[in-house]
């Protein structure tokens, strides 16, 4: 309702930067929570990116993030690794790295729903990296989850074991990294860990 309201508010005033922005919000946020409606939500990215064309903003291509984000949601995978494979290059090229990893990890989620596990495994190790190296947590630990699905629990132990203990409150960092040590265990041959792990992701939210 917070980014619904936001959009209520920016089409008072003429086409801005802000309203865009509005758009990309509600779109990604709406997608993210009720994938059922992403229509509605590619409909509010789309908008995003046509206030920006018409303000001349060359940082509208950004919306591609919000545009995976909401073809992921819908499963449309194929079309969801394209579009965040384009905002990675802007991004790149804008130097935004925290923006640049959630549209790795999309696209790294992406090749993994469509069955392409080596390039998950390879899009997801090396996001997992960077975005470590920056002290991005949850880029970090998101992308660890993808690598681990995609790769059977076949990752080096301490990636995981290190970003477990600085974990923090936040619920989805937490989840993802419950659920890659899970698939490592379970790899590992210790399934009754693994089954821990996994119960934990489960009710984790619930609490």
């Amino acid at each position: 309702w917070v980014l619904l309201r936001q959009v209520n508010a920016a089409e008072r005033c003429p086409s801005s930067r802000q309203l865009a922005q509005a758009y990309g919000l509600y779109g990604g946020g709406l997608a993210s929570t009720c994938p059922v409606f992403w229509k509605r939500a590619l409909r509010n990215v789309d908008r995003a990116k046509d206030v920006h064309q018409q303000l001349g903003d060359p940082r509208g291509e950004r919306h591609a993030l919000s545009r995976a984000l909401v073809l992921s949601a819908a499963g449309r995978f194929s079309d969801g690794e394209a579009a965040a494979a384009q905002a990675m290059r802007f991004l790149q090229r804008s130097g935004d790295l925290w923006e640049l990893y959630w549209a790795a990890f999309h696209r790294s989620l992406c090749l993994y729903r469509m069955g392409d596990f080596p390039a998950a495994i390879e899009q997801a190790r090396s996001t997992h990296q960077a975005a470590a190296a920056l002290g991005d947590r949850q880029a970090a630990a998101t992308t660890l989850e993808i690598w681990a699905k995609a790769s059977g629990g076949q990752l080096p132990p301490e990636p995981i074991t290190a970003a477990l203990r600085e974990a923090g409150v936040d619920i989805q960092t937490a989840s993802a990294l419950l659920q890659a040590q899970a698939v490592h265990l379970r790899a590992q041959g210790r399934p009754e860990e693994a089954i821990g792990y996994a119960e934990e992701a489960v009710t984790l939210p619930r609490r």
